[in-house]
C-alpha cells in the first residue's frame, strides 16, 4: 500500500511538471507566432508602401503623358496624390508599430527621413508641373526633362529601409 502511495505521488508529482512545462511552452509558442505575425506584418507594410510609391511614380508619368486631354489630367493626377498618400500613411504606420514594439534601432529614424525626402519629391513634382501646358502636346517630355532622375534618391531610401526590415525579420 504505502509502495502504491509512492508511485501515485511521484507520477502526480511527474504529471504537475510535465503540465507546467506544457504550459511554459505554450506561452513560448504563442508569443513566437505573435512576434512572427507581426513581422510578417511589418514586411507586408513596406513592401506595400514600395509599390504604392512605384504606381505614384507611374501615376506623375500618366499625368505628363496623357495630361494634354483634361479629363484624363484629372483622373492621373488624383491617382498620383492618392499614391503618394498611401506612401505616407504606410510608412507612418511602420515607423509607429516599430517604436510601439520597442523598437528603437535605427530604421524609424530612416523611415522618418525617407518620409521626408518623399514629401521633398512631391513638392518637386509639383513644382515642374506649374511648368505643363496642357495646350502644348509637347508638354510632357518638356516636364519631364526638368525633374528626370529626382525620384531616384526616394526610390534608394524606400530600398535601403526595405532591406532593413527584412535583415531584422529574418533575425528577430
Amino acid at each position: 500500500m504505502i509502495l502504491l502511495v509512492l508511485i501515485g505521488f511521484i507520477v502526480g508529482i511527474f504529471a504537475m511538471v510535465s503540465y507546467n512545462n506544457m504550459e511554459t511552452s505554450n506561452a513560448y509558442v504563442q508569443q513566437a507566432i505573435q512576434k512572427g505575425v507581426f513581422f510578417q506584418k511589418i514586411n507586408d507594410d513596406t513592401r506595400q508602401a514600395q509599390v504604392n510609391f512605384q504606381r505614384q511614380v507611374q501615376e506623375w508619368k500618366d499625368t505628363l503623358i496623357r495630361g494634354n486631354d483634361p479629363e484624363l489630367y484629372n483622373q492621373y493626377f488624383t491617382n498620383f496624390q492618392n499614391r503618394e498618400a498611401l506612401v505616407d500613411q504606410g510608412l507612418t504606420k511602420v515607423s509607429a508599430d516599430l517604436r510601439d514594439h520597442g523598437i528603437n534601432n535605427n530604421i524609424p529614424d530612416d523611415i522618418d527621413t525617407l518620409l521626408k525626402e518623399h514629401a521633398k519629391l512631391g513638392a518637386k513634382y509639383r513644382e515642374a508641373l506649374a511648368s505643363y501646358d496642357r495646350n502644348d502636346p509637347e508638354a510632357g517630355k518638356k516636364v519631364d526633362k526638368l525633374i528626370r532622375g529626382i525620384d531616384r534618391p526616394t526610390s534608394q531610401a524606400m530600398d535601403k529601409v526595405s532591406t532593413e526590415i527584412k535583415q531584422l525579420t529574418e533575425k528577430e
